[in-house]
């Protein structure tokens, strides 16, 4: 059965975050950090949400990332690359949208290599930003489900 955020307190949320946290999944947020095919930027837009964690708005598959300088080797190298996220949960969600953690696979539009990228912060057991490796990140995609 599916968890809607929405819906619960924002004391029910916190006990949320720290559960999906203590198993290696940190929800992810508007402004955390995203590692693009060739650069590093961030989560800058996600659809219409009421959640927040940490003043900030929960992200959601389908939100959207910004990488200002992608850097992979093609002639028009480095450029801007926007893209968007594309894995979530699927069983914890924000307004009826799949809610996205750390390790979560981003596509970038624009780009001419691969585009595929992964988002890299999520919010930690104490409420801070948690930094995760690729390593880490390839083994929490096993609990996603594409969604975007």
């Amino acid at each position: 059965m599916a968890i809607e955020l929405s819906q619960l307190s924002l004391t029910q949320r916190e006990q949320v975050y720290r559960d999906l946290a203590s198993q290696g999944l940190y929800v992810a947020k508007v402004g955390d950090r995203v590692q693009g095919c060739g650069g590093e930027g961030q989560i800058s837009s996600v659809p219409p949400t009421t959640v927040m964690v940490d003043g900030r708005l929960v992200a959601t598959v389908g939100a959207v990332t910004n990488v200002p300088t992608d850097a992979h080797g093609c002639p028009a190298c480095p450029h801007p690359a926007l893209g968007v996220i594309v894995t979530a949960l699927p069983d914890v969600l924000a307004n009826g949208r799949p809610v996205v953690v750390a390790g979560s696979q981003t596509r970038s539009y624009g780009c001419c290599g691969s585009g595929a990228g992964w988002v890299k912060q999520g919010r930690d057991t104490s409420g801070r930003t948690k930094t995760i490796t690729l390593a880490e990140a390839i083994r929490v995609r096993g609990r996603l489900v594409r969604g975007a």
